[in-house]
This record gives C-alpha cells, structure tokens and sequence, in this order.
C-alpha cells in the first residue's frame, strides 16, 4: 500500500497527537501522519519510482486538445503530452 512505502521511506511519521493541547478526540482506529520534509517530498518520491523525467524552468504559454491530444507551448518551443500532463493539472 502507498502509505507503508511513504513510511518506508521516512515520508510519512505516525503523528503522537497525544501531545496536542486542545486537540479534539478521533475514533481510536484513525490514524493521523506528518510529512516531516514537506508534502513535496511526496510528489518527489512518485515521480522518482514512476520515471518520469522531470523538467523545470517550463513556462507553459498555451495548452491545447486536438483529438484527445494535449499540446503545449513553451517560450523554447512546443511539447505534446497524452498522459502526464492530467497530472500537473
């Protein structure tokens, strides 16, 4: 499951809500974590098992469909994404 691989990672921490002053009580099987490098190194994690070549420094200009087909402009020129730009939306 994605939250055993985030934990093993080091991720994601089991919160110790017990330390919380004023905290409201939950149903003793809920669970609550803490991202303890941002919520970013999540994103990182997932891009980093699927693949993903990951570009920055992309300013998009103009997003288009054509026939279920994403094309993008950039100031350095055209790209033309099917699946992954879903994900940035």
């Amino acid at each position: 499951m994605y939250y055993d691989d985030l934990l093993e990672a080091g991720l994601l921490k089991t919160l110790d809500n017990t330390l919380i002053i004023g905290r409201k009580t939950s149903d003793e099987n809920t669970k609550d974590f803490v991202m303890p490098i941002g919520s970013s190194s999540i994103v990182r994690h997932f891009f980093q098992k699927s693949g993903v070549k990951i570009e920055f420094e992309k300013f998009i200009e103009c997003l288009r469909v054509d026939d279920g087909n994403w094309s993008v402009s950039t100031k350095v020129g055209n790209l033309n994404f099917i699946i992954m730009l879903s994900i940035l939306i």
